[in-house]
């Protein structure tokens, strides 16, 4: 559905506005199908509601993010030096995200981390340490480390940690 050329989508209260736009508008189109005479809306006044509406709502995602990250932080920056299992999230030029169990919290691992010749494979879909082969890619499990939490720039940091007691660095 969301690859089709008219494709509607109502959802959380965030896009009420679009969701009453289309309402109007269904009910235009529904008068006009009876006969009535109504006043349609101008094109160029949907494109601009159209567009507006998507910037704001892009705007609270952003805003739900960052305070999502701010309280993930806070949760977490009592935690340093501690070891948590996790799944990669997301990998990235700069590092891989990894999701933190038990508590499904983010943080980052450094590509420097993971190798001095890591490289950013886009065919993959991965992180790839041109001298061991290794590849880092979504799902995988880690065990990291919380080197540094930082509430103001809302980030957690994470070290690699081997699985077994004799590898940890």
């Amino acid at each position: 559905g969301l690859a089709a050329e008219h494709y509607l989508h109502f959802t959380s209260p965030i896009r009420r506005y679009p969701d009453l736009l289309v309402h109007r508008l269904l009910k235009e189109e529904w008068a006009i199908r009876q006969g009535r005479s109504v006043k349609r809306t101008p094109e160029p006044a949907l494109a601009e509601l159209a567009a507006l509406s998507s910037d704001r709502e892009r705007a609270a995602m952003e805003a739900e993010r960052e305070i999502a990250a701010f309280y993930a932080a806070l949760f977490m920056k009592d935690k340093v030096g501690e070891r948590f299992d996790g799944l990669i999230a997301a990998v990235a030029e700069p590092g891989v995200f990894v999701e933190l169990r038990p508590f499904f919290v983010e943080g980052m691992v450094r590509a420097e981390e993971l190798g001095a010749e890591v490289r950013l494979d886009p065919v993959q879909h991965a992180l790839v340490d041109a001298a061991s082969g290794r590849a880092y890619r979504v799902g995988d499990a880690l065990h990291a480390a919380i080197l540094s939490v930082s509430l103001l720039r809302r980030r957690i940091e994470l070290a690699l940690r081997q699985q077994h007691a004799d590898r940890d660095r």
